[in-house]
């Protein structure tokens, strides 16, 4: 019975019946990025351009799912992280061509939005090791430490 449907599609979400705070803990796979772009930096019309444009680039990268959320002043990439990942070289190329003016968005630099996390999740954390200029919170004491 599943000869008519595409091969991307997919039901309509049964989540969006739910109230909205259960929304980020749908039960899916998918990873969500949102990279900022500030209103201001958002040229009149720039969604009709872009829309498309993230759409096509979306179904290159395994059917993510790309939309340009103007009053939030951001995009939105849903879908697997590694796949994310791999498509975060062209949305920068994208948003550089879209928003000229705008700075490089934080989320699409080394190591920025999905994949920090993963980072924090990998890394311990460093040691808070005191400059000498600072005053040691947890200092031992000077003989009990050291051997003779």
């Amino acid at each position: 019975s599943s000869a008519g449907h595409l091969p991307h599609h997919r039901p309509f979400p049964p989540q969006l019946h739910a109230p909205p705070c259960t929304l980020v803990a749908r039960g899916m796979a998918d990873d969500e990025l949102l990279v900022n772009i500030d209103k201001a930096f958002w040229p009149r019309g720039v969604v009709r351009g872009l829309a498309p444009a993230l759409r096509s680039l979306g179904d290159r990268h395994g059917g993510l799912v790309m939309a340009a959320q103007q009053t939030k002043g951001n995009i939105m990439v849903k879908g697997p992280l590694d796949q994310i990942e791999a498509s975060k070289p062209e949305l920068l190329r994208l948003i550089e061509e879209h928003f000229p003016d705008a700075p490089t968005p934080e989320e699409l630099g080394p190591g920025g939005g999905t994949a920090a996390v993963e980072e924090v999740e990998e890394l311990p954390a460093p040691p808070q090791v005191p400059t000498p200029a600072t005053t040691p919170v947890r200092a031992p004491a000077p003989t009990s430490a050291a051997p003779a």
